[in-house]
């Protein structure tokens, strides 16, 4: 809906007959008939106020004109009654089944739960509600517990994925405000390597929820805020499990001994994974574990802060439901870049990804380059999808390679995956994705090589 300003200057009232005159002899204002809308036949130095035009609205309804001597009249008039809505922000519905304990059957599961969760709310019984209190409190119970819930039940379901990867056994204790109680069974033949997988499967979650929804928030060029927002709660859960919901003094031997939460248990893993001593020959901590242990939930913030998504996705998490955001590119319209970052728990310890999202040429490619410590664990991957694109078929592409201690054919390794989307009907697709991995570690997969994928179904809301 555009609109012009029209500013009259210095008018003088000449006789009370039907024409004004204004203060230069060339501008002449002929009134017409007295009507509720004053409509503008042209738009040069002559302004006729006459019979109703279909082009020029005037905006106010006064039938009576007052005149001045300043110059304090100011028409605001309208040029367009058809208002353009902008496009409706992407939403659609994914359900996977995927082979071998992937933790993306919590992650990708647990969002589209989610979006349900709010659209029963938000979209379904919101309007409904005729009383605004009721709704308004009703509205932010809701809201919470759906956002609490997107970030503690893939984190629970992450650990029992990653368990039963190992042959083990995870069970809900009880829950326990802000989290749930869970409790761990590994075979007697377990690895410190199954102890540790039992343990990141959590974190790894939480991860891939917030990596996935980014990704879908550049290539499809906005998500609603119920969405969107969920990557922050998701990408946050380590520092909160660090600092806020089982801080410990890494200081105290106590902190060592006990079970002192998923962080602490993580990087005490880890550290005896390299052979080195938890305690000194005094009972003391180790200082370099003190260390190690500090600079996990330091990076965990840092590496998060650099990211402006961080703080749109926050913008998101506390706003309305029913809106929306847009990603930011830097560049043209023939190459465009963005990036995020990202922080992970592995089975070689803290992972740090550095994600490139760019456009080319109108094609969207996603590009990460990711480092990890202590252990040797650095690599990248390259994401392409709608490398062949019709109405019903879909083909995506992705390969991964890293260079690790303890995996791999002298420590490289690869993961090569195709995903394609068959579309049976007027926005329901089926999805299914085939992969090889070599022996190593990959976000939620499986350490030994072999195959991987699942097999879906999915949504389209806006087709």
């Amino acid at each position: 809906m555009a609109y012009h300003i029209i500013f009259l200057s210095q008018v003088c009232v000449g006789q009370t007959d039907t024409m004004l005159h204004s203060g230069q002899s060339d501008t002449i204002l002929r009134t017409g008939q007295m009507d509720p809308t004053f409509n503008i036949a042209q738009t040069d130095t002559t302004l006729r106020i006459g019979q109703p035009d279909t082009i020029y609205k005037a905006v106010q309804t006064e039938t009576t004109l007052f005149v001045g001597e300043t110059d304090t009249t100011l028409h605001v008039v309208q040029t367009d009654t058809t208002s353009i809505q902008p496009d409706p922000f992407h939403r659609e519905y994914t359900l996977i089944y995927a082979i071998k304990q992937d933790v993306l059957n919590s992650s990708e599961n647990f969002r589209t739960g989610l979006k349900l969760f709010s659209d029963a709310y938000h979209r379904g019984l919101a309007p409904q509600i005729k009383n605004k209190t009721l709704r308004i409190i009703t509205g932010i119970t809701w809201s919470w517990v759906g956002k609490w819930s997107s970030m503690l039940w893939p984190h629970e379901f992450g650990h029992m994925l990653r368990t039963n990867q190992v042959g083990g056994k995870f069970s809900f204790v009880k829950l326990q405000f802000p989290g749930v109680l869970g409790k761990l069974e590994l075979p007697a033949d377990a690895t410190p390597d199954h102890h540790i997988l039992a343990l990141i499967g959590g974190f790894e979650a939480n991860y891939l929820i917030a990596r996935d929804i980014q990704y879908d928030f550049f290539r499809y060029d906005g998500l609603y805020n119920d969405e969107y927002g969920v990557a922050f709660g998701n990408r946050i859960m380590y520092p909160l499990y660090t600092y806020v919901f089982a801080h410990q003094s890494p200081k105290d031997p106590e902190t060592w001994k006990l079970e002192g939460g998923d962080p602490v248990n993580f990087t005490k893993m880890i550290w005896m994974k390299g052979g080195w001593e938890v305690f000194n020959a005094d009972g003391s901590v180790n200082l370099d574990l003190v260390k190690f242990y500090n600079k996990a939930g330091i990076l965990s913030v840092v590496w998060n802060l650099l990211d402006i998504n961080l703080y749109r996705q926050a913008g998101a998490f506390f706003g309305s439901e029913l809106k929306g955001k847009r990603p930011y590119y830097f560049g043209n319209e023939n190459f465009s870049w963005s990036y995020g970052t990202f922080f992970n728990t592995s089975i070689l310890g803290p992972e740090l990804y550095f994600t490139n999202y760019l456009r080319i040429a109108g094609r969207f490619y996603n590009l990460y380059f990711k480092y990890g410590f202590p252990f040797k664990n650095n690599g990248l991957g390259l994401s392409a999808p709608d490398i062949v694109k019709t109405k019903r078929f879909n083909l995506l592409g992705q390969v991964d390679f890293w260079s690790q201690d303890f995996y791999g054919f002298f420590g490289k390794g690869i993961a090569v995956s195709s995903t394609m989307e068959f579309n049976v009907a007027s926005g329901f697709n089926i999805l299914t994705q085939i992969g090889y991995k070599t022996k190593g570690y990959l976000a939620g997969k499986t350490t030994r090589d072999g195959l991987f994928g699942y097999i879906g179904i999915n949504y389209d809301f806006n087709k």
